[in-house]
């Protein structure tokens, strides 16, 4: 799978769309200040499923994906 692909799977499992990664490039500094509790929020929401948080521990932690999803907010931020 592409990078590319993978980034297109990851909006789609999340219900992200075009209207709201407009939204999100348009209000990117206040999403971006958000963005630490918003994603904290996002993963502690999946380990509460067995199943998604034995993957996540198998894989990774919680703290690692997440440093990795502030990073390419950071990214996104400064363009």
């Amino acid at each position: 799978m592409t990078v590319a692909a993978s980034y297109e799977e990851q909006l789609r499992f999340l219900g992200i769309g075009k209207e709201e990664l407009e939204l999100m490039r348009a209000e990117k500094d206040i999403f971006a200040k958000e963005a630490g509790a918003v994603v904290k929020t996002f993963y502690n929401h999946l380990a509460e499923y067995l199943y998604l948080g034995n993957l996540i521990s198998s894989n990774s932690t919680i703290e690692r994906l997440s440093h990795g999803v502030l990073a390419r907010i950071q990214q996104q931020k400064g363009q």
